[in-house]
């Protein structure tokens, strides 16, 4: 099964999860055919974390891609999603986001090399993602 197909039948399986989706890859080339796929099945890209938070309170599907290090603000968002009610602290006050996982979804696009830093350095992504997709082992 090539690439393209693979993602597919992932995302597949990933409609209507409660959990955030975890995608990693190894090249540049691989991160092309996979953002065209998930870029054909609705989602949109989240450029910051204010688009994030825009797009899931709009019931959008979307997506990340973590090039840089994982703050604890996002590091945040993505562990309380799954529980349906994320709250996300602004500096003056709590506000409470409501995931709808009926016409919603959120995946992270990582590469492999990133993943590991993260996971040595600071947190553990995969503990808190839920349907993951690598394309090697």
């Amino acid at each position: 099964m090539n690439i393209q197909e693979s993602i597919k039948q992932f995302l597949g399986f990933f409609q209507k999860s409660h959990d955030a989706g975890l995608i990693i890859f190894d090249e540049q080339k691989d991160f092309q055919i996979i953002e065209k796929e998930i870029l054909n099945s609705g989602f949109s890209f989240s450029k910051n974390f204010d688009d994030l938070v825009e797009n899931i309170e709009s019931s959008k599907k979307t997506y990340i891609f973590l090039k840089d290090e994982l703050d604890n603000k996002l590091y945040e968002f993505i562990s309380q999603y799954s529980t349906g009610q994320i709250n996300i602290y602004d500096g003056y006050k709590n506000i409470p986001i409501n995931p709808n996982y009926e016409r919603g979804g959120f995946l992270i696009l990582i590469n492999f090399n990133n993943l590991q830093q993260i996971e040595e350095k600071s947190y553990s992504l995969l503990s808190v993602c839920g349907l993951t997709w690598r394309n090697k082992l």
